[in-house]
């Protein structure tokens, strides 16, 4: 049977066909929902398995009644070929459905980072509570963390800062805002030439770790300090700092003060992508 609908479990569960077309965003009952996202991800299950998660402090009865009853609702919405069950086991037609969530793990097995980082737009089944779910979408949490890190660093290091700054700004409205996000986003703007939105975004990352009693890092206060230079001197001509494949930027005054000779000088920061102490040497060569 050929595929004939995708099931999006990252962020909001819809139903889409494969065209494109959303069929389902909104589900009769939270259950339902619940249901078609499990049979979505295990692809079959025993009925009292499925009973036990769903409805754990209903009377057996009644919540095989309950299973039933979504079931017929689900079969209603997406045709009675869609759901396989008998009287034990409950299950999707096979190859009658794709997931954004296998769609991910191909790309993580393919090295497609891009990809990966593309399909993942929000918490797995975002708003289930259900403790069959927890653990999962913590699971796949921790295999998102380090893919925005090394994109966002991959972006940084090709100097593709649209991307940089779109990809920071997806994260900040998708996870929302935390150091990653406004480190990328300052970095952006700053590479792109945008010093005042790059200083705009710097007093927002000030104002968030007041309010999240956090310590905006070295680096952050180390660049607002050069850009601010930056904004005085237009007409300067930037060089750049090599850290750790991260691209930063030295004005003229820092060159200038080394007509003499090379000075090679050690800044010890905090990185702004996954909170790794780095120790980054910065050489100035004379004109």
């Amino acid at each position: 049977m050929p595929t004939s609908w995708n099931l999006e479990l990252f962020g909001a569960l819809r139903v889409l066909e494969v065209r494109g077309e959303v069929v389902i965003k909104q589900f009769r009952t939270h259950k339902t929902a619940a249901l078609l996202a499990m049979l979505a991800l295990s692809k079959h299950a025993r009925r009292w398995e499925l009973c036990a998660h769903l409805w754990p402090e209903a009377a057996p009865e009644a919540a095989r009644n309950s299973l039933s009853a979504a079931l017929s609702v689900l079969q209603k919405e997406l045709g009675d070929d869609a759901i396989c069950a008998d009287r034990k086991v409950v299950g999707l037609q096979p190859n009658a459905f794709s997931t954004d969530v296998s769609a991910f793990n191909a790309a993580l097995r393919e090295s497609d980072l891009e990809r990966a980082v593309a399909i993942y737009c929000g918490s797995l089944i975002s708003g289930f509570d259900e403790d069959s779910f927890v653990p999962l979408a913590r699971e796949y949490e921790e295999k998102r963390a380090p893919l925005y890190c090394v994109q966002l660093q991959n972006q940084e290091t090709q100097a593709d800062w649209a991307a940089l700054r779109s990809l920071a700004r997806r994260s900040a409205e998708v996870y929302g805002a935390d150091e990653t996000s406004f480190g990328a986003l300052m970095r952006a703007q700053h590479g792109m030439g945008e010093l005042d939105a790059a200083l705009r975004i710097y007093e927002d990352w000030q104002k968030w770790a007041r309010r999240e009693n956090e310590i905006v890092s070295d680096a952050a206060r180390h660049l607002a300090r050069k850009i601010r230079r930056e904004r005085e001197q237009p007409g300067t001509s930037p060089t750049s700092y090599i850290v750790s494949n991260a691209p930063f930027s030295a004005t003229q005054n820092d060159r200038s003060s080394t007509r003499s000779r090379q000075r090679t000088r050690i800044l010890c920061f905090q990185n702004g992508f996954c909170d790794k102490k780095l120790q980054c040497e910065l050489k100035v060569r004379p004109r």
